[in-house]
């Protein structure tokens, strides 16, 4: 029982950290290949929802400094 519930847990932990990050990913390699996107999907309060934050505020400042040197 007590490793069917590590198991289950570390399954969870898991799928909390690793759908962010892979969201984080992709929308890196968004922005570096010059594509524009919403916002992350990342409702986080821990370091990875920093990141994420992080990271948006990052591309809308691309994105206003690329409109306004054009």
């Amino acid at each position: 029982l007590a490793g069917l519930l590590a198991l289950g847990g570390g399954w969870h932990v898991a799928r909390r950290v690793g759908r962010p990050l892979d969201l984080l990913r992709g929308a890196t390699e968004r922005l570096g290949a010059g594509e524009s996107f919403g916002r992350l999907p990342v409702e986080a309060s821990d370091e990875i929802g920093d990141v994420a934050r992080a990271f948006d505020r990052m591309a809308a400042t691309l994105g206003s400094t690329t409109v306004s040197q054009a």
